[in-house]
């Protein structure tokens, strides 16, 4: 049944259509959230959801942004509903997918539905610490289920077989509301999606380290691991910090006085690697290109892995330490940056604005709020297998009491997890079916996922040199044949399986 506010609410609905923003101004003071403007993007629609889906007393509602495509529908085909991750709807909507390759080929109406506290989804006045706490993956499905209730009755999809993609943190969504949910939702696509909660996702540099080797060799490793532990032995003696901040090109307000200052700024410069790595499709790898004239103007697109590992086995740039300082200063030359802000207090008091007009509320605030009470997924240096020094558990935990509250301890966060893993993990792997989760090896989120065939049709696929949700992404002519192979494979099967009958 279509949630609608409070009875007498429908005639201030009506003044809004009769009358703009004066009623608009009423409706605010009654609504949690900011009122929606249909000026924010020409195809976008709303529906109704209830703030807080546990509370039957709860008598709050806000509009969530929704989108329908169906150039390619044909009454009785499927229903795909993609998911909205950590960000706004409208980037996932207007980027090509491969996804509506598969709605023309199967004439499916294409669905894409906002996750709550992201982008014009917002639920609350603000995104003070107090209102996230109705921020979270079992809000988000319960928010799916409602939607799929409102579109087949305004729709009238009541044979239809509904199909939910997702693609990292939104492919996890796509997972669990199959699993939830099976009679609602026939199965589910999960690009790149990390199924196991975790806090200390060690896995994560562990990736990055065997693609550093598959490009560089053993070379380029041993020369990061140099290089990291000769930036760890000056960071902790504060007669090298000018030197540092020298060769690293500091702003001026930018300190290390602090091992949280210092674990900030090596999180800067791994964060620049990983990326390499994790979104190699938009700086993709080059294998034919090994020799490097380090002195030209680079652009993003000239950050590539290979790059990376060409300027860290260069002797002629000096030691490796030398070499990572040389890179991080061509990372910002590249990114247009004059100087590189280190400003750990900086960063801290941007994380804790609530308002929706903050920096941070473009998804930063907000996904750092669900990795702290959800998932964890704090991909720290801990692991021997990984060429990084500086990142511990602490450091991360440390900025989930900063921003948010002292209450939110490694040791709450670790009863969250666990709860998170029981919820979801557990009854996936015993009774999920119907759901595929494509991987790329060169992504670091592969190692949290399903990469291999299992029972009950949760399928596994690990695409060689492939990366974050690449598969997920439109065709392009240079994509290597394992990535074509394996979109048609994803095809083959959802078609095999809405074939089905049960």
């Amino acid at each position: 049944m279509l949630l609608v506010p409070p009875r007498g609410w429908w005639l201030l609905l009506l003044l809004a259509l009769l009358f703009g923003t004066h009623a608009e101004g009423k409706l605010r003071n009654l609504f949690p959230g900011s009122f929606p403007k249909e000026k924010d993007h020409p195809d976008q629609q709303w529906v109704w959801q209830k703030l807080d889906h546990f509370d039957p007393k709860c008598k709050e509602f806000w509009k969530q942004r929704y989108f329908i495509t169906d150039y390619f529908y044909t009454r009785g085909g499927p229903v795909f509903l993609k998911l909205g991750g950590e960000g706004s709807a409208v980037n996932t909507w207007t980027t090509g997918s491969s996804l509506l390759k598969y709605a023309k080929k199967m004439r499916a109406l294409y669905v894409l539905l906002e996750h709550r506290y992201y982008g014009k989804s917002q639920p609350t006045k603000n995104i003070s610490t107090d209102n996230l706490r109705f921020l979270s993956s079992r809000q988000a499905l319960k928010d799916a289920v409602y939607f799929r209730k409102f579109l087949t009755k305004k729709l009238k999809l009541f044979r239809n077989k509904w199909v939910v993609f997702g693609g990292s943190y939104s492919g996890s969504l796509a997972a669990w509301l199959r699993v939830k949910h099976p009679r609602m939702f026939h199965s589910a696509v999960a690009y790149s999606a990390p199924i196991y909660a975790k806090a200390n996702f060690s896995e994560y540099l562990e990736v990055i380290q065997k693609a550093l080797f598959r490009y560089g060799q053993s070379e380029c490793v041993d020369a990061v691991r140099n290089a990291s532990q000769v930036l760890m032995h000056m960071l902790k003696h504060k007669e090298y910090h000018s030197n540092i901040s020298r060769d690293f090109r500091f702003c001026y307000n930018s300190s290390i006085d602090s091992e949280k200052k210092m674990s900030y700024f090596i999180d800067l410069l791994v964060e620049n690697i990983a990326g390499l790595v994790q979104y190699s499709r938009e700086r993709p790898l080059n294998k034919d290109q090994t020799n490097y004239t380090f002195d030209q103007k680079l652009t993003t697109s000239d950050l590539t892995l290979n790059y990376f590992c060409g300027v860290m086995t260069a002797e002629s740039l000096g030691t490796p330490y030398e070499r990572y300082a040389y890179f991080a200063n061509k990372y910002l030359e590249a990114d247009n940056k004059p100087c590189q802000d280190a400003n750990y207090d900086k960063y801290i008091a941007m994380m804790r604005k609530v308002d929706w007009d903050g920096e941070a509320a473009i998804g930063m605030r907000q996904w750092l709020y669900q990795t702290c009470t959800e998932f964890g997924f704090f991909q720290t240096t801990d692991s021997k297998h990984q060429p990084f020094l500086g990142k511990p558990l602490s450091y991360f935990i440390d900025q989930c009491q900063e921003v948010f509250d002292s209450r939110f301890d490694l040791d709450s966060l670790l009863k969250s997890i666990k709860k998170t893993n029981k919820h979801y993990y557990m009854p996936l792997i015993r009774t999920g079916r119907r759901i595929l989760f494509p991987n790329g090896d060169l992504d670091p989120w592969h190692a949290l996922s399903i990469n291999s065939r299992r029972k009950r049709n949760l399928v596994g696929i690990s695409i060689k040199n492939s990366s974050h949700c690449e598969a997920m992404s439109e065709n392009d002519k240079d994509d290597p044949q394992n990535l074509e192979n394996a979109r048609h494979f994803i095809f083959r099967t959802l078609f095999r399986w809405l074939k089905w009958k049960n």
